[in-house]
C-alpha cells in the first residue's frame, strides 16, 4: 500500500529552522511544498496571495488540479523520474477554481523524502512582451518593406529579409557596416542631413538611389526614426525603406498620358467644361481664352474657376432654364443634346451636352462650345454657289437656244447677201459684226456658268482685259467711270480663260465697294522686267518677261493693320451680309497657280492699286481662218447630205445652205428617224446637232457610223463640255462646229474636204476642228 510522504517539521526553535522559515515566508516569488501525489503541504504568503489560498493546511488544494491536464501530466513525469536537479518549467497556466487564473514559470526544486519546492513566478508580462515581440518580428519578416535597425553610429544591427532579397546582401554582410553602404555615390550631403535630424530626435523622409550587391540601383523612399533608451539616450534609428522605382515609373506614365490627354482638350479649338450632377465645374480646358467672353450662351466677366455652378453664367433666363432642363435630361437619359445659337457680331456657335461617364456611371455632363462662324459663312457661300449653279444651268439651257437662233440668223444673212444688192450689203456686214459680239458675249457668260475642264490655254490679256472689262461694265452701276488701258503689243499669258476673268473681275467688283459715292476705275497692261527682289521673290531669271497688270480705283483705300490680312480666306472689313472674305484668297490662289505674284499699293481715303504680275508666253500659231474666197465647188448632186436638227427654223435654214452649194438633202427631227433613213438610203455627210430629244449627237454618230463606216460627219453644239471632246477623239472622221458659225464658208470647206476624201478612197477624210 502506497503511503503518502509527509513532511517532519523541525523545531522552530532551532536557528536554521528559523532562517528558512523566514526566507520562505518573506520570499518575493510564491513557493509551495507539496508531496509526490500533488498535496500542498506549505505555502508562503506571496502564493497564498498569487493563488487566493486560504493558508491552512487542511484547506491547500492538490497541486495537480492547479495545473492544465498536459502540465500536470509533466510534473508528474518529473517526479517520477527521480530527476534530481533543479527543473524550470515555462508559461505554464494555472487554474482556480477551473479558470486559468495566470500564466507562470514554475521552478521545481527537490527537497528530498518525495517533497519538492515550486517557486512560482507571474510569466505574463514576459509573456506578452515575448509575443509582441514575436509579432514584431514577425510583421518584420512579413513585410515588403526593407526595414533595418542601426546603432548609435548607424552601424547596422538587425535586417529583415527583404532587406536581404531587395539588396542581395545577406545578414552577415550587411551586419555592422555603416547604413550608408547602400546609398549610391553622389548623395553625402543629404545622408549626413538625414543623420543630423534623426540623431536631433526627428524623423527623416525623403529618396535615396540605393545600390544593390550586383551594382544596380533602384529608387527608395525612405523613412527614418530615431530610437530611444528609457532615459532618453539615443541607441539607434530604425529605417523602413521601400523600392518604388516601379511606382515612379508609373507615375511618369500616368504624368505623361495626363499631359497628353491635357495637351488634346486644350489643342481643342473649343471650350470645355466639365460640371458634376449640381452643375458645379470640376474641369475646363483653355479653350475660353481664345474666345469672345460670352460664348455658347455663356458670359465670363472673369476667368472660370472650380466650383463655379455653370448655369450662372447663362445670362439669358430662358436659356438658362432650356440649358438646365437638358442638363436633367443628359444626366437621365445618357443622350446628347446639341444647339446652334447666334451670338453678338455675327458668331454662330454649336454646343454640344453630353454624359461625363465614370465607370459606366455618369457623373455629370459635358459642355463644349465650338465657334462655327466659319462655318456658317461656307454654308452660306456653299448656298449662294448652288443658286450660281442653278442660274448656271439655267443659262446654258437658254444658251443653247440663243445660239440656234444666232445660227439661224447667220444662215439667212448669208442666204439674204446672194440675193442683195449692193446697197443692202453694208446693212448684212453690220449684222454679221453684231452676231459676233453677241456670240462673243455669249462665250463668256458660259465660262461662268458651266465647269470648267481647267485646261490652261496661252490667251492674250489684252483680249481678258477687255472681256472683263464689258462684263463688269454691263453688270456694274453707272457711278464708276470704267478706263482701259491695253499694251500695244500682245501680251500672251498661259491661264484658263474663265479663271483669268474671275481674277479681274472680283478686283473690279472690290474697286466699286471701295468708292460707293463714284470714282474711276483703271485697268491697264504693261509689259515690264522684274527688279533683282521681285525676281528673288519668285525665283525668276532675268531673261523672263512679265506682264504687270493693275487694277487702281480712286476709293477709300485699305487701312495699314487691314493690309497684311486681306488676302486670309474670310477676312474681310465690310459690314455683315456685305462680303464673305473669299475673293482675294481666290485672285492670290489663281495668280499663284499661274506663276505669278500680286504687290498691293493703297492710301487711305486715296485709292488702292493691285499690280499683278504675271509671266509671258509665246503666242500659238494662229489658226488658219476659213477664206472667204474659198475655191468654189463644183456643183453636183452627188454629195447626199442627211440633216438632223429638231430646231424648226435652223434646220430649214441648214438646209437651204447645203442646197445653194448643190448637195441634195434630207432633213429629219430627230435621232431615230435619222437611223431609220440611213438604213434605207446612203448618205455621204450626217450633219446632226448635238443636243437632241431622247439620245445625243455623238450617239447618233457612233451608230450611224456603225451602219456606215465611210459616212463623213459634222457635230455641231454651243457649248461642248471637257467630256464630250475627250469622246470625239473616238472618232477622226467627225467634224465637231461650235455655233454659231458662218455656215456657208463652212459648208463650202466641209465639202471641199469630202471632195478630197472622195479622190483618195484609201485616205480617212480629214478632221476639222
Amino acid at each position: 500500500m502506497k503511503t503518502t510522504p509527509s513532511i517532519s517539521r523541525a523545531d522552530p526553535s532551532l536557528p536554521y529552522e528559523r532562517w528558512w522559515r523566514c526566507l520562505f515566508n518573506e520570499s518575493e516569488d510564491a513557493q509551495l511544498v507539496y508531496a509526490s501525489d500533488g498535496s500542498i503541504k506549505e505555502a508562503n504568503r506571496a502564493a497564498i496571495r498569487l493563488l487566493g489560498l486560504s493558508g491552512r493546511e487542511d484547506a491547500l488544494p492538490n497541486l495537480y488540479q492547479m495545473l492544465t491536464s498536459t502540465a500536470a501530466a509533466r510534473v508528474a513525469a518529473l517526479l517520477q523520474q527521480h530527476v534530481g536537479s533543479q527543473v524550470t518549467l515555462p508559461a505554464v497556466a494555472l487554474m482556480v477554481e477551473g479558470q486559468i487564473s495566470l500564466l507562470a514559470d514554475l521552478q521545481i526544486t527537490p527537497l528530498g523524502q518525495g517533497f519538492s519546492l515550486v517557486t512560482i513566478r507571474d510569466a505574463t508580462r514576459r509573456w506578452r512582451m515575448e509575443s509582441h515581440v514575436q509579432r514584431l518580428v514577425t510583421a518584420m519578416d512579413a513585410t515588403p518593406d526593407v526595414v533595418f535597425l542601426t546603432d548609435v553610429e548607424f552601424r547596422l544591427v538587425f535586417v529583415n529579409p527583404s532587406f536581404l532579397r531587395d539588396t542581395g546582401y545577406s545578414i552577415e554582410e550587411a551586419l555592422g557596416r555603416p547604413a550608408d553602404f547602400l546609398r549610391a555615390a553622389g548623395q553625402e550631403e543629404q545622408w549626413k542631413a538625414c543623420r543630423e535630424k534623426v540623431r536631433a530626435g526627428k524623423e527623416w523622409q525623403g529618396e535615396f538611389v540605393n545600390v544593390r550587391n550586383d551594382g544596380s540601383t533602384y529608387l527608395a523612399a525612405v523613412s527614418m526614426a530615431p530610437i530611444f533608451d528609457r532615459k532618453g539616450g539615443f541607441l539607434g534609428c530604425v529605417s523602413f525603406e521601400r523600392d518604388i522605382t516601379q511606382m515612379r515609373r508609373v507615375q511618369q506614365e500616368l504624368q505623361r498620358e495626363s499631359a497628353f490627354v491635357r495637351s488634346i482638350v486644350n489643342s481643342l479649338d473649343a471650350a470645355l467644361y466639365a460640371t458634376d450632377r449640381q452643375f458645379r465645374l470640376l474641369h475646363f480646358n483653355e479653350g475660353w481664352k481664345r474666345l469672345p467672353a460670352e460664348h455658347g450662351g455663356l458670359r465670363w466677366d472673369r476667368p472660370p474657376r472650380v466650383g463655379d455652378i455653370l448655369l450662372d453664367f447663362v445670362p439669358d433666363p430662358l436659356r438658362q432654364s432650356e440649358l438646365r432642363r437638358s442638363f436633367q435630361e443628359v444626366l437621365q437619359s445618357g443622350v446628347c443634346r446639341e444647339y446652334r445659337w447666334a451670338g453678338p457680331q455675327g458668331r454662330h456657335w454649336h454646343v454640344r451636352l453630353s454624359p461625363w461617364l465614370m465607370n459606366d456611371q455618369i457623373e455629370g455632363v459635358l459642355y463644349l462650345v465650338t465657334d462655327q462662324t466659319s462655318l456658317h459663312q461656307l454654308q452660306e457661300q456653299l448656298a449662294q454657289a448652288q443658286k450660281v449653279e442653278v442660274i448656271g444651268a439655267l443659262a446654258a439651257g437658254v444658251a443653247h437656244d440663243f445660239n440656234n437662233l444666232l445660227q439661224v440668223i447667220g444662215n439667212e444673212v448669208d442666204i439674204v447677201r446672194q440675193q442683195a444688192g449692193e446697197d443692202a450689203r453694208a446693212a448684212l456686214a453690220r449684222m454679221e459684226e453684231a452676231i459676233t459680239q453677241a456670240t462673243g458675249l455669249l462665250q463668256q457668260l458660259l465660262s461662268f456658268s458651266r465647269p470648267t475642264d481647267n485646261q490652261e490655254t496661252v490667251v492674250d490679256f489684252n483680249a481678258v482685259l477687255q472681256e472683263a472689262a464689258l462684263l463688269f461694265h454691263r453688270s456694274s452701276g453707272r457711278h464708276v467711270e470704267c478706263r482701259l488701258q491695253p499694251a500695244a503689243v500682245p501680251l500672251p499669258v498661259r491661264l484658263e480663260r474663265s479663271r483669268a476673268h474671275q481674277l479681274l473681275l472680283n478686283l473690279c467688283v472690290n474697286a466699286q465697294d471701295a468708292m460707293p459715292q463714284g470714282g474711276v476705275l483703271s485697268l491697264s497692261n504693261t509689259p515690264v522686267t522684274l527688279s533683282t527682289l521681285q525676281q528673288e521673290r519668285v525665283a525668276a531669271s532675268s531673261a523672263q518677261e512679265w506682264l504687270r497688270c493693275t487694277v487702281r480705283d480712286t476709293g477709300s483705300g485699305i487701312a495699314p493693320e487691314h493690309l497684311p490680312h486681306i488676302f486670309e480666306p474670310f477676312y474681310t472689313t465690310k459690314k455683315d451680309g456685305k462680303g464673305t472674305g473669299l475673293g482675294l484668297a481666290i485672285v492670290q490662289n489663281i495668280v499663284n497657280q499661274a506663276g505669278g505674284f500680286i504687290e498691293v499699293e493703297s492710301v487711305p481715303q486715296q485709292g488702292t492699286a493691285f499690280h499683278i504680275y504675271l509671266p509671258l508666253q509665246r503666242l500659238p500659231a494662229p489658226a488658219r481662218p476659213l477664206a472667204d474666197n474659198a475655191a468654189p465647188i463644183k456643183k453636183s448632186a452627188s454629195c447626199r447630205v442627211l440633216i438632223v436638227e429638231d430646231n424648226d427654223f435652223l434646220r430649214e435654214s441648214t438646209r437651204l445652205v447645203f442646197e445653194a452649194v448643190g448637195c441634195q438633202t434630207r432633213t429629219v427631227t430627230s435621232a431615230k428617224e435619222a437611223l431609220n433613213w440611213l438604213q434605207s438610203e446612203r448618205f455621204d455627210v450626217l450633219y446632226a446637232d448635238q443636243h437632241l430629244g431622247g439620245m445625243t449627237g455623238l450617239q447618233l454618230m457612233e451608230q450611224a457610223l456603225a451602219l456606215s463606216p465611210s459616212l463623213f460627219g459634222v457635230l455641231v453644239s454651243g457649248d461642248w463640255t471637257p467630256v464630250e471632246r475627250q469622246q470625239l477623239k473616238r472618232f477622226p472622221q467627225v467634224v465637231c462646229l461650235q455655233k454659231p458659225f458662218d455656215l456657208k464658208n463652212t459648208v463650202i470647206h466641209l465639202l471641199q474636204q469630202w471632195q478630197s476624201a472622195g479622190a483618195d478612197a484609201d485616205r480617212s477624210p480629214p478632221r476639222l476642228v
